[in-house]
């Protein structure tokens, strides 16, 4: 970095031979003057020149205009009126007067041996002819000489010392008027200086010798190093000084070691995550806002550095001004920085037109503007109770209020329509937007019910689609219900082997069928058929096995099975639960008693009771039955006791409930009711088979009933093996078979001897057909299976079910859409409800925004005053001192530098060149801001130091305008740079390569689109927007007319093209049209116009007015004219030939002269020239400048011929079928003609001559291009009403819902 800084610097203070400012060692013509040539050209020596400017006089004279008796008269006219036209130039670019008469002058070298040759005063005048044809110096009253800052700041730096602050800010204005007594005194300053100068005694002389020129050889043989010597020598000329103040920047920054990097340097870490900051309350912005410029202003609030690429006429000054207004408001600094005063003027002139002027202050020459920027502090100060006056009054808090209710309002409009558009273009949900859902979807057409819509989205539908035509194409016949396969097992990983196998099939069941039906008892063949009675077996197979197993132990199981059979279902459900709870009865009570042991058992408990009913009662049984009791408890190991005798009571009820289910039991199996044994295991053996009988007979019934069994009980367990045997011959193969065949094909193939022939036959035939569409309905995921299923069963043809498919899928993705965006429900009469209160509401707060920017500035100047102990406010007291002074007044700087606090609350505001910045301001002090203008001109160099101050910078300019140059310096140039910072020229570039770039895009200037389009189309890839006056569009003739002449070039100038400007001029100017620009393509051409332009206005007797300009290539950027008229030069001379030399055209970067040049005009561009062309050799230029010319020159002679057609950039994607504008251009039926003619509108409906009816704009691209609903809602509808373009809106959504009503709407429209 610091290397990079270095380099920097070195091109500020370049010492070579080439650098005029520091090294004069010739003069140049148009820049420099030898004061010696006047000697004696009024009669008197040179130095009486020189006395009258030390004396102070106002207008000192040096020669006539003209006198035929003295040939050098002329010449020193000539190189006077050369001079002046620079000096009217430097004072239109920059705004700063530099003309000086440099005495005397400073020759030698430095200590490091570095050569200097310059003056070491500077007298301030300015150059006039007067109404008596004389040519005068006239210097203003309180000017006073200074010192060279160039060579003060020179010589400290290569001597390695402090700058001379002293001599830097020295104030002549005390110093005698005698020309002896200013010598002598500026001899004893320099002796008490840093400065080590020979004044030697030829100064004392009253003399100038002639100046005398130096080649680099000479100035090194005779000077040693350390020698500096001042001679009796004085130029008048052009000496640029605030330059100088930059180097002392560059010194400080060098030593900053915090200056690391450029990202330290563009302080990009600055940036703010507030978002509050960019509502609407909280910005203010005054001027006009479009999109483009809008989306700058939010970033730069958001605390980030941007560079703004501003293409010519998208409103960079715009911009500049609602960036001041908006910082300055909410209490923070702004500078403005740019090389050109236009640019500058501009931008103040704006903020002076609403009232901001007192507030922002202008510095083209930090000399001569001081005692203009006194008087406006001087002012502020006294205007500072008028300030708190005008803010004290009740509309101010109205105001207020009413500003921060639209705000809101803006915000909530702005949030919604910005929601909305995000809603219609999101694909995040399904792929598709709610946008093209709306034109792919019908209300009106078929659906179909799809709960599994969710599967098909943007990614997966395209690809499904042709998989289900193809599925229910095929489906329509394989499928269907006539088609002998239709019932099959898929096929879907079927080959050869599989078709072979279905063929052997086919053959062989019928057979193994017939066997099987030889296998089973006759009484089953009587009963079923084969294919019922082996499906049945099959049902039945685990029931036949259970029976066998149960019935195994015939000999236990057969007697109560035999009376089981024969007893009903019912009975033997009631015969199995008597069992279990006789089983249950014995599990939970093990004593067995007998019927009489258990009878005597409950009478002795029963005596037991009753003995308590009185004492003689239990007396009676405590004698005779109290023992048997007690033998009984013991019985059933109970203790007399309460416990036992409760225990006791619970026992016997269960032994009770025993007998009476043997009864029960007893009853249904008769005389088979085996006895129940009193030893557990054998009892619990009884239980199981009499529950295996019953569970035998319940399913015997039940294979009864399917009569597959007969009522023997001898012979049902042989009758269910055999049907078991028989089915097990037959299962081993069925298990294969139904591996590929339905039951549907196997009973037909088992049943019907036509279906076997018919179902080989198709196998044959379709097999690779059905196999393939099995296989792609497997491929389906199982929703997509549903979904075909779903399909099939639909009424219509193929094509028909795909469309209520897709429509269907669409349709329900909507209404997702919808649930999820309610918002989108508002496409129509709301959205253009909302936009008409947007657009009312922005314009309101446009105007509240200037009675609250005003309000704030006012507010500024006392929200910090200071009062002493009795009340008397002491702000501002000492700086109002110094501003009131007439004498011995501070610098600039040095006012800055002592009251920078008070000077900032009465001018936030501070518009100057980079030069300027580091003359006025000391590098310590920071703006929130700071803005750089037309930096595509500003050397890299000059902005780093006013960028170093900024805690947050603009970068604005144009890469495809002009380069930096200046014509008063040589630049150093590094050998072979290594860092892309050292490669690049501009403040621009450099700012590009570390700032994120804005583009503006918005074209204001030129009324007419041929004025814009070869540059939009050539330098801007059409990315400039223009919506012109309708009436323009539609009335207007050719606005580039293409004038050829028979010129001549001779000394780089073409008369006969010069006098047709000139004749020209004078037409428009008799017209009434004033605001005119002349462009010539070189220097000589511009001078050669000027002096006949002046010759015919003397001739005529007019003035020209001050509105006219005439300027090259070079100096034209930041101009804009109603006319343009060029002068191209070109031309073949005497000898017929054309030379291909195009000046600066033919340079690098030369194409970008040409594109300032053609951009300039407003209303019309007159193209003078004499080639065509065609005429024009480019083929071998080097660079673009030439070829680009010679395009223009064809474009020009095209549109003069009429043949100019402006339409829209074709930025549809080929194929792309869903924009709302296409359905509407294919289906209304218009009675004029609906086309896509103009960019800025999707429709046009227009006449064929050229008369425009009505446009129609839709949410197609364009739309969906536009930056911010703020672009779409309020800018375009804006400008579309104030350009007088009648237009109607139309939303997908809209025609969604009605087709119908949109259609009607356009075709009612009248043209």
């Amino acid at each position: 970095m610091k290397e990079i800084l270095k380099s920097y610097q070195r091109r500020l203070i370049n010492l070579s031979g080439n650098n005029r400012a520091l090294v004069l060692r010739r003069l140049t013509a148009g820049l420099h003057l030898d004061l010696h040539s006047f000697d004696f050209i009024n009669s008197q020596p040179t130095f009486e020149l020189l006395r009258e400017i030390i004396a102070g006089k106002k207008l000192v004279s040096m020669a006539p205009f003209a006198d035929p008796r003295r040939a050098e008269v002329a010449v020193l006219s000539q190189k006077l009126k050369a001079i002046l036209r620079r000096v009217a130039l430097l004072k239109e670019e920059r705004g700063t007067e530099e003309l000086y008469v440099g005495w005397p002058l400073v020759t030698g070298k430095l200590n490091d041996g570095t050569t200097l040759r310059c003056p070491l005063l500077f007298f301030p005048v300015s150059l006039e002819l007067n109404a008596r044809q004389q040519w005068v110096l006239n210097q203003a009253k309180d000017s006073a000489p200074i010192f060279n800052q160039n060579f003060l700041l020179a010589y400290a730096h290569y001597n390695q010392l402090p700058a001379d602050e002293n001599l830097l800010n020295f104030d002549f204005s005390d110093f005698p008027k005698d020309a002896l007594e200013f010598r002598t005194k500026l001899y004893e300053l320099l002796k008490t200086s840093s400065l080590q100068l020979n004044f030697n005694q030829q100064l004392f002389e009253d003399k100038i010798i002639p100046f005398r020129s130096f080649t680099k050889a000479e100035t090194e043989q005779q000077f040693r190093p350390g020698e500096l010597k001042l001679y009796p020598e004085a130029v008048l000329g052009i000496f640029p000084q605030a330059g100088s103040y930059l180097m002392a920047d560059y010194d400080e920054l060098l030593q900053n070691p915090e200056l690391n990097s450029f990202e330290a340097l563009f302080k990009t870490e600055t940036e703010t995550k507030n978002p509050a900051g960019n509502l609407e309350q909280n910005t203010f912005a005054v001027f006009d806002l479009d999109a483009s410029q809008e989306l700058v202003l939010q970033e730069v609030k958001r605390g980030r550095s941007v560079v703004v690429q501003g293409p010519p006429g998208t409103g960079k000054s715009q911009l500049i001004c609602n960036l001041v207004t908006d910082f300055v408001a909410r209490g923070k600094t702004v500078w403005v920085v740019c090389q050109k005063r236009a640019a500058l003027d501009v931008v103040y002139n704006r903020l002076a037109a609403k009232g901001f002027g007192n507030f922002a202050s202008v510095v083209h020459d930090f000399e001569a503007d001081r005692r203009k920027v006194f008087s406006q502090l001087k002012l502020q100060i006294e205007e500072v109770e008028t300030y708190k006056k005008q803010n004290n009054q009740l509309s101010i808090v109205f105001a207020e209020r009413k500003f921060l209710e639209t705000s809101r309002r803006i915000n909530q409009i702005l949030q919604q329509l910005s929601d909305f558009k995000t809603a219609l273009f999101d694909a995040s949900v399904c792929g598709w937007p709610a946008k093209e859902l709306y034109l792919r979807s019908s209300l009106k057409d078929a659906t179909v019910e799809l709960p599994e819509f969710r599967v098909f989205t943007a990614g997966t539908l395209p690809f499904f689609l042709p998989k289900i035509e193809a599925y229910l194409t095929a489906a329509e016949q394989f499928d269907a219900p006539g088609f002998i396969l239709a019932d099959r097992k898929s096929f879907a990983n079927y080959n050869w082997p599989e078709q072979k196998k279905l063929k052997q099939f086919a053959l062989e069941i019928p057979l193994a069928f017939a066997r099987f039906h030889a296998g089973i008892p006759e009484e089953v063949q009587r009963k079923h058929s084969t294919f019922e009675a082996w499906r049945l077996l099959q049902t039945e197979a685990t029931n036949l096995k259970a029976l066998v197993n149960l019935l195994k132990n015939k000999e236990a199981v057969l007697a109560p099975f035999s009376v089981l059979l024969s007893q009903t279902s019912a009975q033997n459900e009631q015969n199995l639960k008597t069992l279990k709870q006789l089983e249950k009865n014995f599990a939970d009570e093990p004593v067995f008693l007998s019927e009489s042991n258990l009878q005597n058992a409950v009478n002795e408990l029963e005596t037991y009771r009753q003995s308590r009913a009185n004492i003689w009662q239990k007396t009676r049984w405590q004698l005779r039955s109290k023992a048997n009791f007690i033998q009984v408890l013991t019985s059933f190991n109970l203790p007399y006791s309460e416990t036992g005798i409760s225990t006791l009571h619970h026992r016997l009820a269960i032994l009770q409930e025993r007998q009476e289910l043997q009864k029960t039991l007893e009853q249904l199996l008769g005389k088979k009711n085996p006895e129940l044994s009193n030893e557990p295991e054998a009892r619990n053996r009884q239980f199981e088979t009499l529950k295996n009988a019953v569970q035998a007979a319940q399913l015997s019934k039940k294979l009864l009933r399917k009569k597959l069994l007969s009522e023997d009980a001898e012979t049902v367990g042989f009758q269910s093996q055999k049907l078991l045997q028989a089915l097990e011959n037959l299962e081993t193969a069925a298990e294969h078979w139904s591996e590929y065949l339905t039951v549907n094909q196997l009973e037909k193939l088992a049943t019907d001897p036509d279906f076997e022939q018919e179902f080989i036959v198709s196998l044959e035939k379709h097999f690779e057909a059905i196999a393939a569409h099995d296989l792609r309905f497997e491929g389906f995921s199982e929703p997509e299976k549903t979904v075909a299923k779903t399909l099939q069963k639909l009424p219509g043809t193929v094509a028909e079910k795909r469309t209520a498919f897709q429509n269907s899928v669409l349709l329900n993705w909507l209404l997702e859409l919808e649930n999820k965006y309610p918002v989108l429900k508002i496409a129509g009469p709301e959205i253009e409800k909302l936009e008409t209160e947007l657009q009312e509401l922005i314009l309101q707060k446009q105007q509240l925004s200037h009675e609250i920017v005003l309000t704030r500035l006012r507010e500024r100047t006392y929200w910090n005053l200071e009062k002493n102990r009795l009340g008397n406010v002491v702000s501002y007291r000492k700086l109002y001192a110094q501003v009131s002074k007439k004498r011995n007044l501070f610098s600039l700087r040095k006012l800055h530098a002592n009251f920078s606090d008070e000077i900032r609350d009465l001018v936030p505001c501070w518009l100057a060149s980079p030069e300027t910045i580091s003359a006025v301001f000391p590098l310590s002090q920071q703006p929130d801001l700071v803005i750089f203008d037309e930096a595509s001109q500003a050397f890299a160099e000059t902005g780093l130091p006013a960028i170093f101050r900024a805690k947050q910078v603009v970068i604005a300019g144009d890469e495809n305008q002009l380069a930096p140059t200046d014509l008063y310096r040589a630049r150093w140039q590094d050998e072979d740079p290594e860092t892309e910072e050292l490669f690049v020229e501009s403040l621009l570039q450099l700012g590009s390569l570390h700032l994120p770039q804005h583009w503006l895009t918005q074209h204001y200037r030129s009324r007419f689109p041929e004025l814009i389009q070869f540059s939009n189309q050539h330098f801007y890839r059409n990315k400039l927007q223009l919506i012109p006056e309708r009436n323009d569009l539609e009335n207007a003739a050719p606005a580039i007319r293409f004038i050829k002449v028979n010129g001549l070039w001779e000394n780089q100038t073409n008369q006969p093209e010069a006098e047709q400007v000139v004749n020209l001029l004078f037409q428009l100017l008799a017209e009434g049209q004033a605001d005119i620009g002349i462009i010539t393509f070189n220097f000589a051409q511009q001078s050669f116009i000027q002096d006949l332009v002046e010759g015919e206005a003397a001739i005529r007797k007019i003035a020209v007015p001050e509105t006219v300009l005439i300027k090259n290539i070079e100096n034209m950027q930041g101009d804009e004219k109603q006319v343009v008229i060029f002068s191209v030069g070109y031309a073949a001379d005497v000898n017929g030939k054309v030379v291909s030399q195009f000046g600066s055209l033919s340079q690098a970067k030369g194409e970008n002269r040409l594109n300032v040049a053609i951009t300039r005009a407003i209303s019309k561009i007159y193209v003078v020239s004499s080639l065509f062309a065609d005429e024009l050799k480019t083929d071998h230029a080097k660079y673009e400048g030439p070829k680009m010319l010679r395009e223009f020159l064809r474009f020009a002679q095209a549109v003069s011929e009429g043949k100019f057609i402006w339409q829209p950039e074709n930025t549809e994607t080929e194929g792309q079928e869903f924009f709302l504008k296409d359905r509407l251009l294919n289906e209304a039926k218009t009675v004029g003609k609906l086309n896509k003619k103009l960019p800025f509108a999707d429709l046009v409906l227009s006449r064929e001559n050229q008369t425009y009816c009505q446009l129609f704009r839709t949410d197609d691209d364009l739309y969906f291009s536009q930056l911010s609903a703020r672009q779409t809602h309020f800018d375009v509808p804006f400008r579309l009403q104030t350009r007088k373009w009648p237009y109607r809106t139309f939303y997908s959504r809209q025609f969604w819902q009605d087709p119908e009503t949109v259609l009607h709407k356009i075709e009612e429209t009248s043209c």
